[in-house]
């Protein structure tokens, strides 16, 4: 982040550190509702401002509206995007861990053992 900052000019900075201050609060609000988990929300809350610090040119260009809209909406995306990944890797691993009936071995041979047909 201090690497980035860097890049910024003294207003970009300023401008950064304001829409920090206005909007961290419902952002955090808005990200801990989606992940329920306190570390992957201020992963996502910083994420979202070293986003916002690439696009602070254009995000001051807007109305403080749409630049608020803009933000939290950024913010509520990437919380999402992480929900969404982390109920991909766990629908994978039940995949992996539960086998279709048909494909396992061990049901295959009780079936046969109880004299009843698998399918």
């Amino acid at each position: 982040m201090i690497l980035l900052m860097a890049g910024l000019t003294g207003k970009q900075r300023s401008m950064l550190a304001v829409y920090y201050e206005r909007h961290k609060y419902v952002m955090s609000i808005i990200i801990d509702r989606i992940l329920h988990d306190k570390q992957e929300s201020q992963d996502v809350l910083q994420d979202t401002f070293i986003a916002i610090a690439k696009e602070i040119g254009k995000i001051s260009l807007m109305e403080e509206a749409d630049a608020s809209a803009y933000i939290i909406g950024m913010a509520r995306n990437r919380a999402l995007n992480v929900y969404n990944r982390r109920m991909n890797y766990s629908r994978k691993i039940i995949e992996i861990t539960i086998p279709e009936p048909e494909d396992d071995p061990v049901f295959l041979d009780v079936c046969k053992r109880l004299g009843r047909n698998p399918y």
